[in-house]
């Protein structure tokens, strides 16, 4: 749901340099002062110099997934002993000791993009993630609001090098004001899911159940009608330089109501500054099907230019886009974009045209 208030939050983002995940550590002995080499995924990632006695090594570059990790130890005399390390690493977990948060109170937002001015009730609403290990990061959310309490709590574990497990468990009640919308008067909801990646593919499972009773912020601001039951399988897989995915989604209304679509894509690079990609899908209650394909070139390392067109339930659009990235360390970024429409879609046809600039100084980001 929207709000029309304030929000206090932990953001990550202003900080690109920080990596926010658990890196694996290697730790080894030298008996005479030797060079250190880590090799990740058959790449060299770091060279080292050590005295005798103990040492370890870490802050690896950024890594995500499963790979094996070789420390190579070499003694002035030039012999060499290799150890190899298995590890798993996940972007979705919180390194120790470190804390996630988001807190937002406001009025919920009726008629989004169609009526100015159209609030509901007050409410409060956060959510809290702590990394207490490098394999678990706990998690928990609340909401609150007249006639309405959700609490829940869940969190996820990496499972040595076998992935990362994910699961979680709410409580909630909504009772609208409306006397025509329906009075969720209390339930659970429970989701689950994995996730497992390497440099050569990956896939994702998430099922997300809500029995009968419960209700959230959704509910309790009538605008949406969330889905009962919700299935979600990804699947990627590297061939060469290309990629390709494949995916399922499975929807489930609190009657007969369902919606599934399938779906895939493709993408690789065109030399050395051109990326293509094709991605299509299938509704299989209507039939419908969706396709699009973008191009994208890099004119330099933070200018990029793109051209795409979808087509979608008969009706085709093109879209052209100008965009340079915010730098890491700070400064100016913009974009601008037009996309041109039409056929019989009820007013989702026609031109839209688009701009907006950042600016990343020391001590905030300005949009």
């Amino acid at each position: 749901v929207r709000l029309g208030g304030v929000q206090w939050a932990r953001n990550f983002a202003a900080r690109p340099d920080l990596v926010t995940y658990p890196m694996p550590e290697f730790a080894g002995q030298a008996a005479v002062p030797s060079a250190v080499d880590v090799f990740v995924n058959g790449f060299r990632a770091s060279r080292h110099t050590v005295q005798p006695g103990p040492f370890t090594l870490g802050e690896l570059p950024a890594v995500n997934g499963a790979g094996t990790a070789s420390v190579v130890t070499t003694d002035a005399l030039g012999r060499q002993v290799v150890t190899s390390v298995p590890f798993y690493v996940s972007s979705q977990l919180l390194r120790p000791g470190w804390t996630d948060y988001s807190v937002s109170v406001g009025a919920l937002r009726r008629g989004y993009g169609l009526r100015s001015f159209a609030y509901g009730r007050p409410l409060a609403a956060g959510v809290l993630r702590r990394g207490v290990t490098d394999a678990v990061t706990v998690e928990a959310q609340a909401q609150a609001a007249r006639g309405l309490g959700v609490l829940g709590a869940g969190g996820l574990v990496r499972w040595g090098t076998l992935g990362v497990f994910n699961a979680s468990l709410t409580y909630g009640r909504a009772v609208p004001g409306d006397t025509a919308l329906p009075d969720r008067s209390g339930g659970w909801q429970w989701s689950a899911g994995y996730q497992y990646n390497t440099p050569r593919g990956g896939i994702s499972l998430l099922e997300t159940r809500r029995l009968h009773g419960f209700g959230d912020a959704a509910d309790y601001g009538g605008s949406l009608q969330p889905s009962r039951l919700s299935r979600q399988v990804n699947a990627s897989l590297v061939v060469g330089s290309a990629s390709l995915g494949a995916g399922w989604v499975d929807l489930r209304g609190a009657g007969t109501e369902r919606s599934r679509l399938a779906y895939a894509s493709y993408s690789t690079p065109l030399g050395r500054d051109a990326f293509f990609s094709l991605t299509a899908g299938r509704t299989v209650e209507t039939g419908e099907t969706q396709v699009r394909a973008q191009l994208t070139y890099l004119l330099d390392p933070l200018l990029t230019a793109q051209a795409a067109a979808a087509h979608t339930g008969g009706r085709t659009q093109g879209e052209l886009g100008l965009q340079r990235s915010l730098p890491s360390d700070g400064g100016f970024g913009w974009r601008i974009a037009q996309t041109r429409g039409g056929g019989p879609a009820g007013g989702m046809g026609g031109n839209y045209r688009l701009a907006s600039a950042q600016y990343q100084g020391r001590h905030g980001l300005v949009q």
